[in-house]
């Protein structure tokens, strides 16, 4: 496959940004009643950090968890979105990484 690797580049930076007010939508969600996807989220940060890794980069984070680190995400935070993550992936319909 033929990509240019700048191009990716470039919408990278904005789904950097994206994951990370998706990771607060899923932290302010309801527990009860949730309307945002950890499971979702969590994905996308799999896939991105899979094809940052399949393009050579070095990134400071290799799983979820780092992510959440190097965004400075406490570790209270993190929990909460597995917890939910968890949770949802029992009756996510969708693929799951």
């Amino acid at each position: 496959m033929d990509i240019d690797k700048d191009k990716l580049q470039y919408l990278f930076k904005f789904i950097d940004e994206y994951l990370c007010d998706s990771i607060d939508e899923v932290l302010h969600d309801s527990r009860d009643d949730p309307h945002f996807s950890a499971v979702a989220v969590s994905n996308m940060i799999k896939c991105y950090i899979y094809i940052e890794k399949q393009m050579g980069e070095n990134l400071p984070f290799d799983d979820v968890k780092s992510y959440f680190d190097y965004n400075v995400y406490t570790e209270a935070e993190y929990q909460i979105f597995e917890e939910s993550r968890s949770k949802e992936s029992q009756y996510y319909k969708d693929i799951q990484y």
